[in-house]
């Protein structure tokens, strides 16, 4: 069975966890892009070690216009003041809310079954918007893809993208107002 690498099992863990706490003082969209950035570069390192890691400071492009020309003054402010925070306090939570067993990838072509905590899954949401798993390639993974919203921001120019963003921001923004309780069940059947 694979275990899935999150962000608390490795390292740099707790330069992360102060990386992340450092978005929540952003008071611009430009300060939150260069806080995300920094955590770009430092957790989107290959597996290969022929893979070019040097850092690509155009990845966050389009979540800084999508935040300066697509959202109104007071729905940034929301953003930054309220839902950063939440998103946050998600993803600093998940060592806490990991399985005890480990995450496990679901392999293609194999029955399996499981149980995943909400709360959980807001956590990898809310790391994979702030893209901080390490970077999947095809060489090292050919079936998957990279969990990272770094190629979603690029393409934040495109309007279904942008209602994707939006509903995500407002999951995180409905979240903000309770604990999440309860789990979602995760079912792969195989015919043969």
């Amino acid at each position: 069975m694979a275990l899935v690498m999150l962000p608390c099992d490795l390292p740099w863990w707790p330069q992360l966890q102060r990386h992340l706490t450092q978005l929540t003082l952003a008071h611009s969209s430009r300060e939150l892009v260069e806080g995300m950035q920094r955590i770009h570069n430092m957790c989107n390192i290959g597996l290969d070690p022929e893979d070019d890691d040097s850092p690509d400071n155009t990845v966050l492009v389009g979540l800084e216009k999508f935040l300066e020309n697509d959202m109104a003054g007071e729905e940034r402010r929301h953003f930054l003041e309220k839902i950063i925070p939440a998103m946050v306090d998600r993803a600093l939570k998940m060592k806490q809310l990991k399985p005890a067993a480990g995450f496990h990838f679901s392999l293609q072509q194999q029955a399996d079954r499981l149980e995943i905590d909400r709360a959980f899954i807001a956590s990898l949401l809310a790391h994979a918007f702030f893209s901080t798993f390490p970077k999947r390639s095809i060489k090292t993974h050919p079936t998957l893809q990279d969990f990272n919203f770094s190629n979603f921001f690029r393409h934040l120019d495109s309007n279904c993208q942008k209602a994707k963003l939006r509903s995500i921001l407002h999951y995180f923004d409905l979240l903000d107002n309770g604990e999440l309780e309860g789990t979602v069940l995760f079912s792969r059947q195989v015919k043969n």
